[in-house]
Formats: C-alpha cells, sequence, structure tokens
C-alpha cells in the first residue's frame, strides 16, 4: 500500500488496526514513519545534521535468531554494509577505511571507530566474526578510471581480504564492487578473485551476481557486483532466487506529498529513506 496517498484521519485508522499507539500529536509524515517502522516511534530531523550513534533513525530492527551474529566492515565508507547487516540483528566487531572523513561519520553513526589503512591492520588483533564484508576499492574496476585491476595498488587490497579470510575463517564473505569487474581484463579479472575464493575453501557461484538497486524499487539505476561467499564445510550455497528485471512502476508520489502539515519545512518522507537499506536486509535475510 502506498502510504502517501492516504489522508492523516485514513493513516490514524490504519494506526488502530496495527495496534500502533503514540501517533496524536505527530504529523502525517511521522505517522506514515511510525507505520512503516512497525510502530518505532522514529524521529524525523529537522535540519542538516550528522546522525548520532544514539540517534533511533540508526536503531536496527533486530532478527533474533541472529543477534550472535558478528561481522567486521572493511573499507567501511560511511557503513551501508553495517545498516543491512545490523538491521537483521548483527553486531559489528571492526570496522577500517582508508578516509578519516569517513572514519568520523561511521563512528558518530554507529558508536564505532574504523582503523585506517587496511595494509597496516594487525590481523591476529582483529576480534572473531562470522561475516567478513568488504566493498573493496572499485576504482581499478571501474569504466570510469583507467581499469589497471590488479596492476593497481588499490586493485591488490583484494589478496589483504584474503591474508584476514585466511587467518579468521569466518563462516561467509559479502563483497562488492562495480559491474565493469565482472568483465574486467576479458573475464580474467573474476577468475583470478573466484579461484582466490575457492582456494580459501569457501564457495561462491560460478557467475559474477550482479544487482541494480533498480529491481528493488529504488529510483537510480546503480548496478554491482556482489559476492556472496560461504565456507565450504557449511554446506553449499544455496540457489539463487528470481530477482524481476525492469519493473516498470509508475510514480505514485511527489515532494509536494511529504511537505509538513504547516507548511514552514520539507522533508522526504523517512520510509523512503530506509527502502535501499531494506534491500540489503532482504538479500542477507535469504543468504544467511
Amino acid at each position: 500500500m502506498n502510504l502517501s496517498t492516504l489522508n492523516k484521519s485514513e493513516l490514524i485508522k490504519k494506526c488502530k488496526e496495527l495496534g500502533i499507539k503514540k501517533y496524536s500529536s505527530k504529523s502525517k509524515v511521522e505517522i506514515i514513519a511510525l507505520i512503516q517502522n512497525q510502530g518505532i516511534d522514529i524521529y524525523v530531523p529537522m535540519q542538516n545534521t550528522i546522525i548520532s550513534h544514539t540517534n533511533p533513525i540508526l536503531e536496527p530492527t533486530i532478527n533474533t535468531n541472529n543477534t550472535d551474529l558478528k561481522f567486521v566492515d572493511l573499507f567501511c565508507g560511511i557503513g551501508g554494509f553495517h545498516q543491512a547487516l545490523r538491521r537483521i540483528g548483527g553486531e559489528c566487531v571492526f570496522a577500517c577505511d582508508i578516509d578519516p572523513e569517513c572514519r568520523k561519520t561511521y563512528k558518530e553513526n554507529y558508536g564505532l571507530e574504523p582503523e585506517g589503512d587496511i595494509t597496516k591492520i594487525d590481523i591476529q588483533k582483529i576480534p572473531p566474526f562470522d561475516i567478513l564484508c568488504a566493498g573493496f576499492p572499485c576504482q581499478p574496476f571501474s569504466k570510469a578510471g583507467f581499469q589497471k585491476g590488479f596492476d593497481d595498488d588499490r586493485g591488490n587490497l583484494f589478496f589483504h581480504i584474503c591474508k584476514i579470510v585466511e587467518t579468521h575463517r569466518p563462516k561467509y564473505m559479502i563483497l562488492e564492487n562495480v559491474k565493469n569487474l565482472s568483465s574486467h581484463d576479458d573475464g580474467n579479472t573474476w577468475r583470478i578473485i573466484s579461484s582466490a575464493i575457492d582456494s580459501l575453501g569457501y564457495h561462491t557461484y560460478r557467475e559474477p551476481v550482479i544487482l541494480n538497486v533498480l529491481h528493488f524499487n529504488i529510483p537510480q539505476n546503480r548496478e554491482r557486483v556482489i559476492i556472496m561467499c560461504k565456507r565450504k564445510d557449511l554446506g553449499e550455497l544455496p540457489v539463487l532466487p528470481n530477482i524481476p528485471t525492469n519493473p516498470k512502476i509508475a510514480l505514485t508520489s511527489f515532494i509536494k506529498d511529504y511537505i509538513l502539515e504547516n507548511d514552514t519545512q520539507i522533508h522526504l518522507i523517512l520510509y523512503l529513506c530506509i527502502k535501499p537499506m531494506e534491500t540489503f536486509k532482504i538479500i542477507l535475510t535469504y543468504y544467511i
């Protein structure tokens, strides 16, 4: 249901049907956020600020079956993997990124200060974990760069991931990179990566899995290779689910639908901001 098409009275009725409380003093935007988040009272920020790790916007929707799931977030950026895994009950025990501004934002958002350069990390000091997440540098493989691949120092950072995996033997790996990784150097780059994963003792899919956020109802055409790996002693990987491609969904809502009732400030509705995170949540729930 497109909640934005309902008026405030209809939204309040919906809250009552779902047993959601604390809606009486809220605006239409905030009520929709309540419904989308199953009654969790979410604060809608009224100005551009860095979101504190104590801010309820970043509080996870816990899947209690995974509350012991621990993960590391390599090349963490500002926390895309963190947000997705946290929302299925995962706990981040280690993160790293070479960009100091990203580390600052990450700490503000999650209360965990990432380490810096991955090549200078003492691998032995990384706490035990179940899942390794890594969005390793894409510039060496991107069509927007020189495409030097493993001849670029940044391209070789993949092998630092391998060293960490070899030492800690996590149950799963989830790696991310640009679509061009799948065909870079006439497919040789993918063959090197998949061979390394196999030699480490992990299953991965034979062909690169390319996902587009557009196929998850996100209004952006953004394709990425997602490399999902499972330690061989845990069994085979599941068959990939069918993912619909190019769904033609008509635009049903506009910015004007999300103007606050007092017309003094404009906010895009919170649940639209959360949807990209839900994409990874769906994938991870299936995969893990």
